[in-house]
């Protein structure tokens, strides 16, 4: 057959339909785990391809999308097996009606680090490319990294080789990472290792071309390959319900737009590709100018963020740590904010279910407390129990109600004996936080952005790991710090290896009020954060003065000790004993420290 590039100059290609779903519906089986079919059923696999060869499909992917050790837990031999399989059951059905596209699925393992997974990627390309597979398709990927890297890897070892790189996006635009698809476009664009970029799955025709459209593809070659419409589940098997004819009519408009690669992800049938031929064949090309975004009106007044300009100011800034209630009743919360305010701090953060136990809401705490007092507010908003829907849903509402500042972080893990019943979610975590926060910005907060920050572990036993973990954070968009509580040399060490300068860093400080309250700090808090060394200066006898007394030169002493390595202080006070914070505010704004 002719070099597919070549034949994409004066011809589109219609690839094929979904593997995993098709068979699922002919069998009543679950789709997961059907690439293990390559080797128990291959007829089966066989009569699959046929039928989309049969029905139009110029190219058919081989049933390796999930053919990795994460996915299937097999050692790599099998998984070789599986792929070796895979092509040559698509090579029988394709016969010399349609090329064969190697399938490469994302590779999803939680405790693998980064070099294992692209280790795997590099296996499971060289796989392919022993065999002589030189079409390669990565489809519905959340990020760019991996399939840009494994490209790489693939041109250098056979430059004739076809790459097309397809994210998987929703409605709005976004991976199911929080990642913006016109981002990842871009990636794709400036890293040159690909000949067809485009996107497929989480979204129905209508929704994927809305979106699709409006990008640049720039050299490329665009590709498009949606849902057959959205799921419903039934006894456990997702059903698709959109129609073949709409999704043939709806997803031949792409062709006016310059698609030139399309076909059909979850839901897609050989009916459904048949439709597609027939419509692009009959369709004349009527071409329209690629959509732009549409304008985005920006507020007539900006929100100041006022924590903002404080850190721009060549002064210590201030920010003070309030729990959220465990009930509905705001009265002190609302009381210790008046406090903090007129003791002159420069924002009030509020933490989002600390140690995983449920508490007010943070960020409508936040909204609450900032239309209460005016003093700026930080939510902190944890990932461990938002999937992405609800973390986007939660920053806009935040950023309706005037909220300009977000600390990003991971959460706390559910404690062993919840797990049975409370789940984590744990879509992003902060850094992938701060990311989406980044892109939000440049989206629908454009000129009125969020301030995005991050935490930093300064009693972390790994040190150098911690400073590459917070490294990611910054990279990707955090523009402030705050640490742990801070006590030990050690921890002071820590604060004098930030070396970012593009980021503000704000030292914890945690005030112990008394001997019971130092003791449990030394024992129940998690990371060894407060040492035992200092529940001698409190004894059991002390009266409540003389332990407030007690906590706070302890912590005016640690403040004035890391004052010259740090651009602020974040104040954590055990009990929301908030008049204790305005008295240590008082005196260090007396040294001149603050």
């Amino acid at each position: 057959m002719i070099n597919l590039k070549e034949f994409l100059k004066n011809n589109v290609l219609i690839s094929d339909g979904a593997m995993g779903t098709y068979i699922s519906s002919l069998t009543g089986r679950s789709a997961i785990a059907c690439e293990s079919l390559n080797i128990a059923n291959p007829e089966l696999v066989y009569r699959v391809h046929n039928e989309y060869v049969r029905s139009g499909s110029q190219m058919i992917l081989t049933n390796t999308f999930c053919a990795n050790s994460a996915a299937l837990n097999l050692n790599f031999d099998k998984i070789g097996d599986i792929i070796k399989s895979g092509i040559g059951i698509a090579r029988r059905a394709a016969g010399k009606k349609a090329y064969v596209a190697a399938d490469i699925g994302p590779v999803l393992q939680e405790n693998w680090d980064d070099n294992r997974i692209l280790e795997e990627y590099i296996r499971i390309a060289d796989t392919f490319l022993n065999e002589g597979i030189r079409i390669f398709q990565f489809e519905t990927f959340a990020e760019a990294q991996y399939p840009i890297k494994t490209a790489a890897y693939i041109k250098s070892k056979a430059p004739d080789a076809f790459v097309l790189i397809s994210f998987a996006v929703t409605p709005d635009g976004y991976s199911r990472m929080g990642k913006k698809g016109s981002a990842m476009l871009e990636k794709v664009k400036l890293s040159g290792v690909a000949d067809a970029v485009g996107f497929n799955c989480c979204s129905g025709p209508a929704h994927l071309l809305s979106f699709a459209s409006k990008l640049d593809y720039g050299t490329l070659i665009p590709s498009i390959m949606p849902n057959a419409g959205y799921p419903e589940k039934e006894d456990d098997v997702l059903i698709y319900s959109g129609m073949p004819d709409y999704f043939g009519q709806k997803l031949a408009e792409a062709r006016d737009y310059g698609f030139k690669i399309f076909g059909g992800c979850c839901g897609t049938t050989p009916q459904h590709i048949r439709q597609l031929a027939l419509n692009l064949g009959k369709r004349q090309v009527e071409p329209k100018s690629v959509a732009t975004e549409p304008a985005i009106i920006k507020p007539t007044v900006v929100r100041v963020n006022l924590f903002k300009e404080a850190i721009k100011q060549n002064r210590k800034v201030v920010v003070v740590e309030l729990d959220p209630p465990f009930n509905s009743d705001l009265s002190l919360l609302e009381a210790a904010a008046e406090v903090v305010k007129r003791a002159g701090a420069d924002a009030i953060t509020i933490a989002d279910s600390p140690m995983a136990r449920p508490r007010a809401d943070s960020v409508m705490v936040a909204a609450r407390l900032k239309r209460l007092t005016g003093i700026d507010v930080i939510p902190h908003i944890c990932c461990r129990d938002k999937n992405l829907n609800a973390l986007k849903s939660t920053i806009i509402a935040a950023h309706m109600e005037g909220i300009r500042n977000i600390l990003a972080v991971t959460g706390d893990p559910i404690s062993d004996n919840d797990r049975v019943t409370v789940k984590s979610v744990f879509n992003l975590n902060s850094a992938g936080l701060s990311s989406f926060i980044s892109d939000l910005n440049e989206d629908i907060f454009k000129g009125d952005a969020i301030l995005s920050g991050c935490a930093f572990n300064v009693n972390a036993r790994n040190l150098a790991e911690e400073l590459l973990k917070l490294d990611k954070k910054i990279d990707a968009g955090a523009k402030f710090v705050f640490t742990q509580p801070v006590f030990s040399d050690a921890s002071c060490e820590a604060l004098k290896s930030f070396k970012r300068r593009d980021a503000k860093l704000f030292a914890g400080i945690l005030t112990p009020l008394s001997y019971k309250n130092a003791s449990f700090l030394a024992n129940e808090l998690p990371g060894n954060v407060f040492s035992s060394d200092y529940i001698k200066f409190f004894s059991p006898e002390m009266t409540r003065e003389e332990g407030e007394n007690v906590g706070i030169d302890i912590s005016l002493s640690i403040a004035e000790k890391v004052a010259q390595y740090v651009d602020g202080y974040y104040f954590i006070i055990p009990f929301n004993r908030v008049t204790v914070t305005a008295r240590i505010i008082e005196q260090l704004r007396i040294s001149g420290i603050i």
